[in-house]
């Protein structure tokens, strides 16, 4: 019955799961870039840090702080509980309406049998048959039947009937009306978490994208440290000055600062790149956008909200 009043319940249900698991996604790809550079050479990282701050960006340890903030494990539990909660939800219905519909049947068919019974003493009184053969025509389900008709019994089996279907009519009304409730109270909830994931996705893929850029200078800063090393030797003999060192360490440095700068004016980390992205994931998933906001609505929400999730 909730399913039929309200057949995209399931759709939102499974866009909420898909959503939360996207975003756990994106947050474990961004974290993996501060683990590689531990892990390849972590002395380069400071050298990383100048680059991005120079040219305008946080360093990649606060974007990757950002992205892993913007879904917790409270949040995710919280998902996932919502989900539970709309499993449990359509169980509750998958079990409740046939119960109901068991329940009303019966009592229809109990109606049905009270103005067959009626008919039957109708007939047997009319055409004045026997009392023996009465019982025999009327064996069908009934025990006993009155041996001569009586008039209040065709009115009290008309008034028990009408109560019998009134009470099956009244059962389907209530549970129709309370399962298009909480079914269209559900999925108000579950809307308004599409729109808010939907949101909160677009922006961990904007905090990813620029910590990609700012990763993607890594060797950069490990040609610099590399100079570095090279020539502290040399300084130390006196071979080469210090200010030698620095120009040609600082000349690398705007290099790489340049680099990431460009990026940003060549639309690589624009609103519309990330949407496009976004929503080729969403194509070649076949998933079911319906309530999903639009560009437009997202930004609006980030400039409500902010770009960063932990202010």
């Amino acid at each position: 019955m909730t399913v039929f009043l309200l057949p995209n319940i399931t759709n939102c249900g499974n866009r909420v799961q898909q959503l939360a698991a996207q975003i756990a996604d994106i947050q474990l790809n961004t974290s993996t870039l501060s683990d590689d550079i531990q892990a390849q050479c972590a002395r380069a990282k400071p050298f990383l840090h100048r680059i991005a701050q120079d040219a305008g960006y946080s360093t990649l340890d606060e974007y990757v702080n950002a992205a892993m903030a913007e879904l917790s494990k409270a949040e995710k539990g919280r998902l996932l509980n919502v989900r539970k909660g709309f499993e449990a939800y359509r169980w509750y219905g998958g079990v409740f309406d046939p119960v109901v519909e068991i329940f009303t049947t019966t009592l229809l068919y109990v109606g049905y049998g009270i103005r067959t019974r009626r008919g039957s003493v109708n007939l047997t009184s009319k055409l004045q048959i026997p009392t023996s053969d009465a019982l025999s025509l009327t064996s069908n389900g009934w025990q006993h039947v009155a041996e001569e008709f009586q008039p209040q019994t065709s009115i009290e089996s008309n008034t028990i009937r009408n109560l019998v279907v009134g009470v099956a009519v009244g059962a389907i009304l209530v549970c129709t009306a309370e399962a298009f409730y909480n079914g269209a109270r559900r999925r108000r909830q579950l809307q308004h978490e599409i729109r808010e994931l939907c949101c909160r996705r677009f922006r961990v893929k904007k905090i990813a994208q620029k910590a990609f850029a700012v990763y993607s200078l890594f060797g950069h800063a490990r040609a610099i440290l590399s100079d570095y090393d090279d020539y502290a030797e040399d300084v130390k003999n006196g071979e080469v000055t210090e200010q030698y060192v620095q120009r040609k360490m600082e000349a690398k440095h705007r290099k790489a600062v340049d680099e990431l700068k460009m990026m940003e004016d060549t639309d690589k980390l624009s609103d519309q790149k990330i949407w496009n992205d976004l929503s080729a994931i969403d194509r070649n998933a076949g998933a079911w956008t319906d309530d999903d906001p639009t560009l437009h609505q997202i930004q609006d929400w980030l400039q409500e909200h902010g770009d960063d999730p932990r202010n």
